[in-house]
């Protein structure tokens, strides 16, 4: 099958227009779906720091609490009250088991939760020191109550108005340093001998949370992400693996006492689902473009089938740059076609051209033989007044009828041109009615009216004279004496206007619908039939009103009707140009 180029523009066309198009859904898809996952993980993200906030806080509360039951225990206060007045600077607890197994089967109910609760232990200024929970080493124990270490309790106690604080060791400092485990967070509070704020400080009791039993129940809500837990600025705890991964998303959490939460989450789950569904939407977007091309193939072929039938038709016309077209292949079919048909219009223009000066010559040449045409029954009876003024020894009279009649075959013998003022054709027309006059003497009276400033209006030449004609041959010609014409000429908006009536016999109603029907034809034929129609040597209405319509085509006005006290009045008019 022949490949056109055309066809050629308008698939690629098509075909980048529809590749922009679904570039543009793709990629907007693409940046939605990508928006909307990096949204839902970011929700996921912070409510999974929230999670880690709320262990945290439960942790906290839970040690906080335990210190509370235990520091108000009875049992507990009367033994740091007893210890406080002991002056005796060694650990009253090291060779007082009893006792200090009564007390510890009191704590042990409280580290139920062990992997939580780490240990429980309470100590005086005084050197005295208990712990239930993880073992403990005498070294461990005497720089844990040493005066020093205990000084600084009290300020912080004393900063924090006496109620609790929170002391975090990244190591447990009670044991071995061989055999030290991970650190812990000590909620720690002072044991008073009354439940008022501003009691006598007895001890000193400390719940040791474990780092790594926090660390336990974070882990699970991590996933693939890690956490740092941060005290004043200073790590005390990471979960999960560090990496290096620049596209983590890292939520901090502030919380109280110091404490801050730090969480790196790592959506690689998600970067492997957006990835796949991307892969697909790019495999079937692929599969839509395929189809519309082929869809495209077959709908362009089918549509441009008739301008390719043009185009082999103009192939084989026989124009003269049709081959000139076929050589120049810069150029497409369309291309091709528009040269071929603006040739074919530009002849088309020339014969139509032509065919207008042929016609216009032919109604030129029909109109001046009209206009030349005077009735030679009136030339014969002017002439018979010539020769009998003559005869009468009336030399002058004589003289002027035949300079009126000079002038009368002067005027319609003038060629070079269609078109005359008003005031010419009024010249004329009295010529004409003046003639009348010195034959018919006493019974012809006429009366001619202009309107000022009609004077240099430009009308058809000849239209007068012939409407007097036929107002004295079919109208004054069955009547008697005396004979009477008025002619009038005045315009109205925008219009000339001419009116001739007589006294005549009028003409009948059956005769003005015969000449309204004709006037009707007259719109409907064609320039040929109107040319064909224009009788030469003849005086009929007819051949006035076919030249006011090629003249002015529908600004032409017309008009006749029988008067009242019998006689005719036709009226012409036309556009003022």
């Amino acid at each position: 099958m022949k490949k056109y180029k055309f066809q050629n523009k308008i698939l690629v066309t098509n075909m980048v227009v529809l590749l922009c198009v679904v570039t543009f859904c793709f990629l907007l898809f693409a940046f939605y779906y990508i928006g909307e996952n990096n949204r839902q993980f970011r929700e996921n993200a912070g409510r999974t720091a929230d999670s880690v906030g709320n262990i945290l806080e439960n942790s906290f509360f839970f040690a906080d609490n335990t210190a509370i039951q235990t520091g108000n225990n009875p049992y507990i206060k009367d033994v740091l009250n007893k210890l406080y007045y002991d002056t005796d600077k060694s650990n009253y607890f090291s060779h007082e088991h009893t006792e200090a197994n009564s007390i510890l089967q009191y704590l042990y109910p409280y580290l139920v939760k062990k992997d939580l609760l780490y240990r429980i232990c309470f100590y005086n200024e005084n050197g005295d020191f208990l712990a239930c929970g993880s073992s403990v080493t005498l070294k461990g124990v005497q720089n844990y109550v040493s005066e020093q270490r205990v000084d600084s309790v009290i300020a912080l106690l004393a900063g924090n108005k006496g109620v609790s604080t929170n002391l975090v060791y990244t190591e447990d400092v009670l044991q071995n340093t061989k055999f030290r485990t991970d650190g812990y967070i000590a909620i720690v509070r002072s044991v008073r001998d009354s439940n008022i704020r501003d009691g006598l400080p007895l001890g000193y009791l400390e719940v040791h949370l474990s780092l790594n039993g926090i660390k336990e129940q974070i882990t699970p809500l991590l996933g693939s992400g890690n956490a740092e837990i941060l005290y004043h600025g200073r790590t005390i705890l990471e979960i999960g693996e560090e990496r290096e991964d620049t596209g983590a998303f890292v939520v901090t959490k502030d919380m109280a006492d110091g404490f801050q939460i730090r969480l790196a989450s790592h959506n690689e789950n998600g970067r492997r689902v957006v990835f796949v569904t991307i892969l697909v939407l790019l495999m079937i977007a692929s599969l839509i473009m395929i189809s519309m091309v082929l869809v495209q193939r077959k709908v362009v072929t089918r549509i441009t089938k008739p301008l390719i039938t043009l185009f082999d038709m103009v192939q084989t016309t026989d124009l003269d740059d049709v081959s000139r077209l076929e050589e120049a292949h810069s150029i497409d079919e369309i291309q091709e076609l528009q040269q071929s048909f603006h040739h074919m219009m530009e002849s088309l223009q020339e014969s139509i051209e032509e065919t207008i000066t042929m016609r216009t010559e032919k109604i030129n040449a029909q109109m001046l033989a009209l206009q030349a045409q005077l009735d030679p029954h009136f030339i014969h009876n002017t002439l018979a007044i010539i020769s009998s003024l003559a005869d009468e020894g009336e030399n002058q009279k004589a003289k002027d009828v035949s300079n009126m009649l000079s002038s009368m075959i002067h005027y319609s013998s003038d060629y070079t041109k269609q078109d005359t003022t008003l005031n010419q054709e009024i010249d004329n027309i009295v010529s004409y009615l003046k003639l009348v006059k010195y034959r018919y003497e006493e019974d012809f009276i006429y009366e001619i009216g202009v309107e000022e400033g009609c004077e240099e209006i430009q009308i058809p030449k000849y239209m007068i004279q012939p409407l007097v004609e036929n107002a004295i041959r079919h109208s004054l010609n069955k009547a008697d004496f005396p004979w009477k014409i008025e002619v009038s000429c005045y315009k109205r908006g925008g219009k000339w206007y001419i009116r001739v009536s007589d006294n005549g016999a009028g003409i009948e109603p059956c005769r003005i619908e015969e000449i309204k029907k004709r006037l009707m034809e007259i719109n409907d034929a064609s320039m040929d039939e109107l040319v064909k129609n224009l009788k030469i040597g003849g005086f009929s209405l007819m051949n006035i009103l076919i030249r006011l319509y090629i003249h002015y085509k529908d600004g032409m006005e017309f008009d006749i009707f029988r008067n009242r006290d019998n006689g005719t009045t036709v009226m012409i008019g036309g556009v003022i140009e």
